[in-house]
């Protein structure tokens, strides 16, 4: 048997999670699959030679899950809204805004740029 492919783990990892499978990492990061009494003893031999390539692509999820949630905690307190709009002011040098709200930013455009 040749050495399995990170390309074969992915196409395992989503057969088994699309048969029902829960292929994922245990809170001390091995391979938890589940539900048990589903898995057969062949299907164990094939999860067992994939279980390198597996393990890596759930801690690359793992770690892309835990980078999202840090940028949303990072990004809860931003305040999207443009400080500038076709040459006039929004906010306040001190981020306050001048009374302009989403509904007067979205109807710019259809006033040639003018606050209504």
């Amino acid at each position: 048997m040749s050495t399995p492919t990170i390309s074969e783990a992915h196409l395992l990892l989503t057969a088994m999670r699309s048969a029902g499978y829960r292929v994922r990492l245990n809170p001390v990061g091995d391979l938890s699959v589940g539900p048990a009494a589903m898995i057969s003893d062949f299907e164990r031999a094939i999860i067992a030679d994939h279980r390198d390539n597996l393990l890596k692509i759930l801690q690359g999820e793992r770690n892309a899950s835990e980078m999202l949630a840090a940028l949303r905690i990072e990004c809860a307190d931003f305040d999207a809204r443009p400080k500038m709009y076709r040459g006039k002011r929004l906010v306040t040098e001190t981020g306050l805004a001048i009374g302009v709200t989403q509904a007067d930013i979205d109807a710019m455009d259809r006033k040639n740029g003018e606050i209504a």
